[in-house]
Formats: structure tokens, sequence, C-alpha cells
């Protein structure tokens, strides 16, 4: 004769049984919420890896002695005190280079012998250039820009915004810079760019903006890298240009990567 459970046998039974129930709630919600973390994180990691690599091309595009930290009107170095939420850049214009759809072709290189300087021009010879400033350049046009907006920077320049020289006149390998009123400075080796651009974090939004090098207060174009963006910021160590950027969710689990080129 099988003997029946004791009402203290049953209470306990489901007393055990709760407790059971509970702390598998408990470790399915710890399990589940460690989940939509993990998911939260890889989220905010993939869009943080796209976002760095769209930002290392332009800064791998950079004429990278010219990354500095736009305060409003202000081009302040990177080493300044300053905290900014906006860096800018002379962009090297590759779209041109080497590129047999374009009219402009360049080496890069200045014969150091054979400059010719008076008051208002500088007149330089770069050999193996194939450079025309009276034909309209379709690269340059697609982009709206124009041959007025090209200017040469020498490698080496301690102050690019005030060495990028405008260009007046261009046949083959001759080019005629204008002489501004500052020290002069010539090197072998120089850079082309036609704009520049710059990073600007606004209200937790990153954007990126191009500007004309004849008027960097107003941008030719703004349009946002990334939302959600707690922190950016560049810095030069050595030869090495880095770059953090942080990025956070609804539920603010923040993420920080950092880059260097």
């Amino acid at each position: 004769m099988k003997k029946a459970f004791s009402l203290l046998e049953m209470i306990l039974a489901i007393v055990v049984g709760t407790i059971l129930i509970g702390v598998i709630i408990q470790i399915y919600h710890s399990l589940h919420s460690n989940y939509l973390k993990s998911l939260a994180i890889t989220r905010l990691e993939s869009n943080a890896i796209n976002t760095m690599l769209i930002i290392e091309n332009y800064l791998q595009q950079s004429i990278k002695e010219s990354i500095s930290i736009k305060n409003n009107s202000q081009i302040l170095p990177l080493d300044s005190t300053v905290n900014s939420d906006e860096f800018i850049w002379f962009n090297q214009s590759l779209d041109c280079r080497q590129n047999s759809s374009s009219k402009f072709n360049w080496s890069g290189y200045v014969d150091i012998n054979d400059i010719k300087i008076t008051s208002d021009f500088i007149n330089l010879t770069s050999p193996l250039s194939i450079f025309n400033s009276s034909q309209k350049d379709s690269i340059i046009s697609n982009l709206n820009f124009n041959n007025n907006d090209i200017r040469i920077i020498f490698k080496g320049s301690d102050n690019i915004y005030q060495n990028a020289y405008k260009i007046l006149d261009a046949n083959s390998d001759k080019i005629t810079i204008k002489r501004e009123n500052q020290p002069l400075f010539i090197s072998e080796i120089y850079y082309l760019s036609h704009n520049l651009i710059s990073l600007k974090l606004q209200n937790n939004t990153l954007y990126l903006r191009e500007f004309s090098p004849n008027n960097l207060n107003t941008p030719i174009r703004s349009n946002i890298l990334a939302n959600n963006i707690s922190s950016f910021n560049i810095k030069q160590s050595g030869v090495n240009t880095i770059f953090r950027l942080c990025l956070f969710n609804i539920d603010n689990v923040e993420l920080c990567k950092s880059s260097s080129i």
C-alpha cells in the first residue's frame, strides 16, 4: 500500500520548486542581459570599425603636417591645450595625380636650382610635370572646385596654413605661384591641394565637412559621418597620427577605439 505525501512534504516540495524556478529565472535573466549587452557591444564595434575606416581613409589622403585644431576661425597645432570639437587638414589632390582622364599631372618635386623670385611672384620648375592652369579639369569640375582653389604646399613648412601658395599660372613643368607677405619657405618636395577636410563633433554627431582653401569659415559640404559619438580626438605621437573614437547606444553602453596612421 502506497503512502501519501504529508502536508509538510508537499509544502517543502513547493518551496524547493519555487526556489529552483527563481534561480532558473535569475540565470535566464542574467544570460539574456549578457546577450543583449554583448549584442550591443558587437553593434557598436561594427559601427566603430566602419566609421574608423572612413576616417583612416581620409587621414591617409591628408597632408599630415597640416592636421590641426580648428577653433572657430583659428587654426591651432594639435599639441594646443584648447579642447576642440573640430579637426582640419589639407587634402592631397590624389584624384588628379597620374590619372589619364585628368589634364593635371605633377611630379611633386621642384628644381631648387631653378627658382626665380620677384616681389609678387615665384617661378618654379617642376621636372616631369604636365600642368596647364588654363584648362578646366573634369575631375575638379565634378568635385565643384576650380583651378583657383589649387594650392602648392611645400613639405617641411612650420606653418602650412600661411604657406599654402596659390597657383597663378602653369604650363608644362613651369609653375608661377603668388608670393604672400610672409617669410618665404620653399623645399624640393611639394604637395598640391584643392580642398580641406574637417571632422566636427556637435551634439554627439560627427560631421565630415569640406572647405575650399579660399574660405575656411563656410563649408562646401557637410555630411553626417556617425551618430551617438561621445568623444573624438586626434593627436600626434612622433611620426604617428593617432585618433580615438568613442560611441554609445541608448542604454549608455560605451565603446572606445583607437587607431594610428
